[in-house]
């Protein structure tokens, strides 16, 4: 007589509830915590690209002043769109994050103003509510202010949208 010891023979029936529940759980804390980091890197990559353009636009106005000895006539965002010239991507003129608003150029020829005067920048609050946005100053420095400090107030008498 053969021992076969003490089997058990046991029907899978798939996974139980509680088994279930814990994997729901499991997966819902895993997306919690994943998806307000993508959304901030998100944000973040379209903060970037507002600062790498406005330092683009310095870097374009550099170059014309070389070419050609002075400024463009144009005020406002038209300042840039000359600087760039015909056949410039229009991307490179808005803020990613402003909803589309061009960048605003300096309201006068900002060839006599002092190194820490802004001559562009997006509008007050184009980054979000109370956040400001970022200026593009005439030593080519891009600083981000808030809407209330005094940098956007003075940003407003020397910009023109």
């Amino acid at each position: 007589m053969r021992y076969h010891g003490a089997m058990i023979h046991r029907r899978d029936r798939g996974f139980t509830a509680v088994e279930l529940l814990v994997v729901i759980i499991v997966v819902g804390l895993g997306l919690a915590l994943t998806v307000p980091a993508l959304l901030r890197g998100s944000r973040n990559k379209r903060l970037a690209t507002c600062e790498s353009r406005l330092r683009a636009l310095y870097d374009a106005e550099t170059a014309f002043r070389a070419r050609s000895g002075k400024g463009p006539p144009a005020k406002g965002s038209a300042y840039w769109a000359e600087i760039l010239g015909p056949g410039a991507d229009p991307e490179a003129l808005t803020c990613p994050l402003s909803g589309r608003d061009r960048y605003r150029g300096p309201a006068d020829d900002p060839t006599n103003l002092p190194p820490l005067a802004p001559i562009g920048g997006d509008r007050p609050g184009s980054h979000g509510a109370g956040e400001g946005g970022f200026l593009l100053l005439r030593n080519g420095e891009v600083r981000a202010c808030l809407e209330a400090i005094p940098d956007w107030i003075g940003a407003e008498k020397l910009l023109a949208p």
